[in-house]
């Protein structure tokens, strides 16, 4: 039950606002079904935990009309809030030095910011506008977001504002493109941006860049590098991943088409 208890506690925390059912499988017992969920209402999920048993079927009838209850009304295409003419904001998070201005440059085809070797030439949140087949985007380029030891120990305080500037950034963009460095191993500091992102409810593009620095590849690196990467960022399984590279500019035209996509699921509205 501890277990139930976090992940409940979860679930209310990231999705106050969905609607919720609890059912408690292995209920078999037609007499004593309602007994045995009794500890179950400390939950507080749903408006009551419901008795099933995946064995037997029992139960499962109520639980699914329940759940058709609950459900919102199907979305058509008309019903997304997304305008054509709309401008999709996104913004470019990461590491420091994982090639998030290159990707700007490169997207904007010109140099908007200051690319360097030196972590930390990022330090302001800069939006640039750009079109891609029709569609108006702005690139909010952001700082890149070290460890918060590391950040508590900088001297002039100026690499703490910019880690604000680039945590709003992220409350303020329709998509967040998470920017990670092929040559490297998904590094715990990927994960908490990763979890940022989450926690703000934003949708999300995982742009893996420096591919034309990856060594030794053949025809089935790709797959293995994402394989590899996907599990490291399991909660974030949802996410497309672009392999691209800012200097050859591979499939870097992939990375408009992957953010309208997910656009469009971000802002779609539920009708009620």
């Amino acid at each position: 039950i501890d277990g139930d208890v976090e992940v409940a506690r979860w679930l209310q925390r990231a999705h106050p606002d969905l609607p919720k059912v609890l059912a408690v499988n292995k209920c078999e017992s037609q007499i004593y079904g309602a007994s045995q969920v009794s500890e179950f209402w400390k939950l507080g999920v749903g408006e009551e935990p419901f008795p099933i048993s995946a064995l037997s079927g029992s139960g499962t009838g109520e639980l699914l009309d329940k759940v058709c209850e609950v459900l919102p009304e199907q979305v058509t295409p008309e019903d997304s809030d997304m305008d054509q003419d709309e401008e999709l904001r996104i913004a470019i998070v990461g590491r420091p030095n994982v090639g998030k201005s290159s990707i700007l440059n490169a997207l904007v085809g010109e140099e908007r910011q200051v690319v360097g070797s030196v972590a930390g030439t990022t330090m302001d949140a800069v939006d640039s506008q750009t079109e891609w087949n029709g569609r108006k985007f702005t690139l909010i380029d952001t700082a890149g977001l070290r460890r918060r030891t590391k950040v508590a120990s900088a001297k002039d305080g100026a690499e703490d504002k910019s880690v604000e500037r680039a945590l709003r950034a992220v409350q303020r963009c329709d998509v967040a493109m998470l920017v990670l460095d092929v040559t490297q191993d998904v590094a715990e500091q990927d994960m908490r941006i990763a979890e940022q992102i989450e926690k703000a409810g934003r949708a999300c593009v995982i742009v893996v860049n420096k591919w034309d620095a990856y060594p030794d590849k053949h025809t089935s690196s790709l797959n293995e590098v994402e394989k590899t990467m996907r599990a490291r960022l399991y909660f974030f399984d949802w996410a497309p991943f672009i392999f691209t590279s800012a200097v050859t500019k591979q499939r870097l035209q992939q990375i408009f088409a992957a953010a309208i996509a997910a656009g469009e699921e971000h802002r779609r509205r539920i009708s009620t």
